[in-house]
């Protein structure tokens, strides 16, 4: 008579390590083109909000007002479109409630400077990641399984795209979630729980970052 292949579960291990291929898009892009609408790095602020002298003509009279100056790099961009906020429009606020239009408008003092505020965000939260101030990770649950034979798996799950610097309760979460897909897996593979939740319970926590 065959002998059955008896399966064992085994540690289970959780790891934070770099996302190398996430997508920074939702913040902005880098552009070496500056006008209206794009974030001077060197100035740290948007090309429409520098100071520029008032220009005159011959006799003295001022004609308009000149361009802004700002430096540039030589080996970067110099500037930053961002991917939502700017340019203003005020239709975005649409969806926002009239009480909720009100505070912002009391905390910034118009919709137009809450819109380049929360832009601004966006930019210097995109310059931060270029300066190696934060980073996207990757965090798996990974549960290995062995055989008899000495064949092993594991049943393993992961989520992308997750800022390195996010608060503590948002990771937890999304470990509870990834824990709780990894036991769905195994229980349908025919472990108990009682086995499933002891490895779950004393899982390995490793950062590879």
């Amino acid at each position: 008579m065959k002998k059955c292949t008896t399966y064992t579960i085994g540690k289970t291990t959780i790891t934070k390590e770099y996302d190398e291929f996430s997508d920074y898009d939702h913040y902005g892009k880098y552009t070496d083109n500056i006008e209206p609408g794009v974030y001077v790095r060197s100035e740290h602020d948007f090309y429409e909000r520098l100071p520029a002298e008032m220009e005159r003509d011959s006799d003295g009279t001022f004609i308009g007002k000149g361009v802004p100056e700002y430096r540039t790099y030589s080996r970067e961009y110099s500037g930053i479109i961002p991917s939502n906020h700017i340019p203003f429009n005020p239709k975005d606020w649409s969806h926002v409630s009239r009480k909720d239009k009100s505070e912002v408008i009391k905390k910034y003092g118009s919709l137009k400077n809450a819109s380049y505020a929360y832009a601004l965000e966006d930019c210097r939260r995109l310059e931060a990641l270029n300066n190696g101030q934060w980073s996207y990770l990757i965090v798996s649950v990974e549960t290995a399984i062995t055989t008899d034979t000495g064949m092993s798996d594991r049943v393993w799950n992961s989520v992308g795209g997750m800022e390195s610097d996010g608060n503590k309760e948002y990771f937890d979460e999304v470990i509870r979630d990834l824990k709780s897909m990894n036991k769905s897996e195994l229980l349908k593979m025919g472990f108990t729980e009682k086995e499933i939740d002891e490895s779950l319970n004393n899982a390995e926590e490793r950062e590879d970052y």
